[in-house]
Parts: C-alpha cells; sequence; structure tokens
C-alpha cells in the first residue's frame, strides 16, 4: 500500500467529478427553456434565484465554467503524471521496447526513445480519453436529461466559482 499514490488517485477522482459537474452544468444552464426559467423565477427556493442570477449574466457565467474547468482538467492532467509514473513507470516502456528490438532484430531504433515515446502516447491518450469521455460526454447527456436537478445542484458552487474568478471573467 503506497499512501502517496492513494492520496493522488483519490485527488485524481475528486477532480474527474469537478470537471464533469462543471461540464454538465454548461449544458444544464444553457439548456434551460423560457417556461422553466419562468418557474424559477416564482420559486422562493434560494437555488432557484441563484440560477436566475448566474443566467442574468450569461457571458460570465459560461466564461466562469470555461475557465474553471480547465482549470480542472490541468490539474487532472498534473496529477495523472505521477500515478501513471508510478502504475506504469517510464523504465518498463523501455524493457518493453528492448524486448522488441530483441525479436524483430532490428538494432535501426533506439529502445530508450521507444520507450519514452510509448510511455508519453499512452499517457497522452488515455487521460485525453478518461477527460473526454468522464469529464465532457458523459456528464453533458447527464445534464441534458437532468436540466434543472443538474442546474440546482450547482447553482452555489458556480456562485461561488464566478466570485472567486471575477478578475480573470472581467
Amino acid at each position: 500500500f503506497d499512501p502517496g499514490l492513494f492520496v493522488s488517485f483519490l485527488l485524481f477522482i475528486v477532480l474527474l467529478i469537478c470537471s464533469a459537474l462543471i461540464s454538465g452544468s454548461e449544458v444544464a444552464f444553457f439548456s434551460l427553456f423560457l417556461n422553466q426559467i419562468e418557474i424559477l423565477k416564482e420559486e422562493r427556493k434560494e437555488s432557484s434565484r441563484l440560477i436566475i442570477s448566474l443566467l442574468e449574466r450569461p457571458a460570465s457565467l459560461l466564461a466562469t465554467i470555461l475557465i474553471s474547468n480547465n482549470f480542472v482538467n490541468v490539474s487532472i492532467v498534473m496529477v495523472s503524471g505521477p500515478i501513471l509514473e508510478r502504475v506504469l513507470p517510464v523504465e518498463q516502456c523501455i524493457a518493453w521496447a528492448l524486448q522488441l528490438q530483441q525479436y524483430s532484430g532490428n538494432v535501426q531504433f533506439s529502445p530508450e526513445a521507444w520507450g519514452r515515446g510509448f510511455h508519453f502516447a499512452l499517457t497522452v491518450i488515455g487521460v485525453t480519453f478518461l477527460l473526454v469521455l468522464m469529464g465532457e460526454i458523459m456528464p453533458k447527456i447527464y445534464a441534458r436529461l437532468n436540466i434543472i436537478p443538474l442546474a440546482r445542484y450547482m447553482a452555489k458552487p458556480l456562485t461561488i466559482l464566478r466570485s472567486f474568478f471575477k478578475p480573470i471573467v472581467s
């Protein structure tokens, strides 16, 4: 058991969930129909009030969502590097390249370069796949089917994020 790896993996999962929620909130907020907005305006719930407040400045809301999602996605990439290095070390990829070179009889390529290249490609493709599927596609499908519940759930966090990123959003 490696506590550092566990904490990194836990942070990765939390960041992926944050990415999914923020990404889904974009669809939820910008898919609200006029009649849904009118119903929210008549309600006395805090979440309804926050949704209306956020929608009053749609450009600011969109900028907040995009900046927040980019921040989280960059954090995911930064956290995933050390995780993948521990789970699949570069040395293992170099060893695979050495075996490939021995079996093929081809001495033209550098096992070190091929191993590092393979590790990099695997890292980029793996993290990109997870981000696109779990942080973009699935949350947007979910949001399209659960517009108001997701908008209610994300109203307070987005209000806080809008305040936090106000200098950048402006």
